[in-house]
């Protein structure tokens, strides 16, 4: 937990030196894998420079039914355009047998137009996504949704 608070406070700190052009999300994510049937709860914690370019790190859990609850932390890079998140990342996680997994990243945020801002957060947005993962034994189709708040106007309102 304290590693985590870290994080984000590196996060903020970076930000406030980037001035206008950079900003840093946070929010859940909720995602299904269908190939494995396993639900997934996670983190996502994300920096954003120059508009498009965005980082995030995403701690997450997989909620299997027939055997323990396995874990797993990604790294992802995207690239924003006006419509479509388009990236991929590596990670690692306790499902495939060597642990790493590699993955592809299509996202669709949509912002909420109604969301005024509140003090540091400019804006509230969700977005849906599709993951293809390539673990050393298997690949997997993953789909969900992150509901992030960013300190960033990277969206038209």
């Amino acid at each position: 937990m304290k590693k985590m608070l870290l994080i984000i406070i590196l996060l903020f700190s970076i930000n406030i030196n980037a001035g206008e052009n950079a900003g840093v999300g946070i929010g859940p994510l909720y995602g299904y894998d269908s190939t494995t049937e396993t639900n997934i709860l996670g983190l996502d914690l994300s920096y954003t420079h120059f508009t498009i370019f965005t980082a995030s790190i995403q701690p997450r859990l997989f909620l299997e039914e027939t055997s323990s609850n396995n874990y797993g932390v990604d790294l992802q890079f995207t690239v924003w355009y006006p419509v479509l998140n388009i990236g991929g990342g590596l990670g690692y996680s306790s499902l495939g047998s060597e642990n790493i997994v590699y993955h592809l990243f299509f996202g669709f945020p949509l912002p909420n137009p109604y969301f005024e801002g509140y003090k540091w957060i400019e804006v509230f947005y969700v977005e849906p996504y599709y993951r293809y993962n390539f673990y050393s034994d298997f690949n997997s189709h993953e789909f969900g949704i992150f509901i992030k708040v960013s300190n960033y106007m990277f969206m038209p309102r």
